[in-house]
């Protein structure tokens, strides 16, 4: 019945694949006392690219909440390790993903964003945030070098796009997100930086963006930290969102990936958990702003150390 539903849902060329995805959390208590711990992971959202069919299935013992800001959905448990214990925190869930493939309309300007200026979403994600700014001076003047006179979208977008790939390169890949200064200042960051400099360039002309994040579902490793990755999301005049995978680009370009994803495309290999960057949230007591909702998010009340964590992220086709 879901994969029915789901073909009827994406008429497209190319069907969606469908995961049967288990994220998971372990613990072991290291201290020799009891420890209070909070143990927070992300719940992938329905989008039009990708759809949980039913209700995820989590570890007993969880509780829900969101963010205010962005609403994205994370799920939470909250004990006491006795010494040496160990514990398995889990959300188990079946998803559909289909490829995306979104063009700009070529007679669109940047005029065409006037008539957007009252929503919602629009101004949100032109915000000024820690790790993505449009209104940060030398980001201004950068894009404003870039681009010169142009005025057509299309084209805007194109030359923002390939300047990003053209003056960064890609390595020391770390477990948050690099913010637009660290791409400005290191030049050699992962596909965090590459997504916040653009995302930023795009803000400093007014195109809303916003960083997607998540994991890379076709992979045998096990290890979370190793299948992380994020991307780039643009507000079009009409309302619509552009993926943008500058990242994969420019790995695919010097032969170092094959994996799909670039302009206005990215493909059904790829589990989105959460959208937006400096996410506020709250979960018991801790009030916190997260650069991005991917990892686990573990508090200790024995200290950071007290704990070892292990973290696996498998999908099955």
């Amino acid at each position: 019945m879901f994969i029915k539903y789901i073909r009827q849902l994406f008429s497209r060329a190319s069907q969606p694949r469908e995961y049967y995805v288990s994220y998971s959390v372990s613990l072991k208590n290291l201290s020799g006392t009891d420890n209070n711990v909070i143990v927070m992971l992300p719940v992938p959202p329905n989008e039009v690219y990708q759809i949980v069919a039913g209700i995820p299935a989590f570890t007993w013992g969880y509780r829900k909440t969101s963010d205010v800001k962005f609403s994205n959905q994370v799920v939470f448990w909250q004990g006491i390790l006795q010494p040496n214990a160990e514990k398995y925190y889990a959300e188990n869930f079946e998803i559909a993903v289909s490829p995306r493939k979104v063009v700009i309309n070529p007679s669109w300007t940047l005029r065409d964003y006037l008539q957007a200026k009252d929503s919602p979403e629009y101004n949100l994600y032109l915000q000024a945030e820690e790790h993505l700014s449009g209104q940060n001076e030398r980001i201004r003047n950068l894009a404003s070098s870039i681009l010169s006179s142009e005025q057509n979208l299309l084209l805007s977008v194109q030359k923002l796009y390939e300047y990003v790939i053209g003056n960064l390169d890609y390595g020391n890949p770390i477990r948050g997100l690099y913010s637009y200064g660290d791409a400005l200042g290191r030049k050699t960051v992962d596909c965090g930086g590459f997504s916040s400099l653009l995302g930023s360039l795009c803000r400093a002309i007014s195109i809303p963006a916003k960083i997607i994040s998540g994991f890379w579902a076709e992979s045998d490793i096990a290890e979370a930290s190793k299948k992380m990755h994020a991307w780039l999301e643009i507000l079009l005049p009409n309302g619509e969102w552009l993926p943008l995978d500058p990242s994969i680009d420019y790995l695919r370009r010097h032969g170092r990936s094959s994996k799909e994803g670039g302009f206005g495309v990215t493909g059904s290999d790829r589990i989105a958990f959460s959208s937006g960057s400096d996410i506020p949230l709250q979960i018991g007591e801790h009030s916190m702003s997260l650069d991005i909702l991917q990892n686990p998010v573990v508090f200790a009340a024995n200290g950071a150390d007290s704990l070892e964590i292990k973290t696996n992220f498998v999908a099955q086709k």
